[in-house]
């Protein structure tokens, strides 16, 4: 896959394309959690399988975007 690197404030964006598709972007933060946004979980390389689930599936992930009280 061909990767692109880039600041998004203070986040670093990685994109990964295989023949030109965008495949799976990974968000580091400085100020929360890791994300990952992909397409479909068999297109994550090898040293990133460990982020699926055991039946090869990616888990969800929810974020508590608002609460009201």
């Amino acid at each position: 896959p061909v990767v692109t690197v880039r600041q998004q404030g203070t986040d670093t964006v990685e994109e990964y394309r295989k023949h030109g598709k965008l495949v799976f972007v990974r968000v580091l933060s400085h100020s929360g959690p890791t994300r990952l946004y992909v397409d479909n979980p068999r297109d994550l390389p090898p040293n990133m399988q460990q982020l699926s689930g055991p039946s090869g599936v990616a888990q969800p992930v929810y974020y508590k975007l608002l609460e009201w009280k």
